[in-house]
């Protein structure tokens, strides 16, 4: 396919079309928590939590017009995590669900819950408090190994300036994998969760081996 080479970062408009990326990107994840054909209404769950996520601070590049991927990061890793989690942003859930505009399944709230217990409980890193995180990164199927994801990592990395910047990644991935490491991730640890391991990438700040 023939690629617009904008980047940009994204609007609140823009977060729909993330959400869609996400779900084309990783289907068997989708599949997983929330069963076969129901990448729809993931993309409508979806959503409020990239809306909460942008508002607590985490900044959203976006490739392509039309939008064909994407890269969430943290710049203050710390700061983006209490916020996400705040009074306010919890609020903001139990509004959406009481309009009905989340449908979400008893079943599936135990297992997403369950996983973040999971991934907190394995996690054998000690992370510096001042970092950066890289937090998602998706590309359409038909738009991935064309050099997408560099381009994006690469803007999101000058953005999160000398500092530490942690990411987490499925060691079958490889192109991923592949793509932190020429980046200058280093695996340092790993963790689990209901769909099996991560390993933990930390990249060191410049002068730190």
């Amino acid at each position: 396919m023939t690629l617009d080479l904008t980047m940009r970062y994204a609007h609140e408009s823009d977060i729909t079309k993330i959400a869609r990326i996400y779900t084309q990107a990783f289907p068997e994840s989708v599949e997983f928590y929330f069963g076969k054909n129901e990448a729809k209404r993931v993309q409508n769950l979806m959503v409020p939590s990239f809306l909460v996520l942008k508002n607590a601070g985490a900044k959203f590049l976006v490739f392509g017009d039309p939008i064909v991927g994407y890269c969430c990061y943290s710049v203050e890793d710390n700061k983006t995590g209490r916020k996400t989690f705040s009074s306010a942003s919890l609020g903001y859930y139990w509004q959406s669900l009481k309009r009905k505009e989340l449908q979400i399944h008893a079943k599936e709230i135990w297992k997403l819950v369950r996983t973040q217990y999971l991934m907190k409980k394995h996690y054998n890193v000690d992370l510096p408090k001042n970092r950066g995180r890289i937090l998602s990164v998706a590309i359409l199927p038909e738009a991935q190994s064309q050099g997408i994801g560099k381009l994006m990592l690469d803007r999101a990395l000058l953005d999160i300036g000398d500092k530490h910047v942690v990411l987490e990644v499925r060691p079958e991935n490889e192109k991923a994998y592949r793509l932190y490491k020429s980046a200058g991730f280093r695996v340092k640890g790993s963790t689990r969760d209901l769909l099996g391991c991560w390993l933990i990438m930390v990249k060191n700040p410049k002068g730190e081996s």
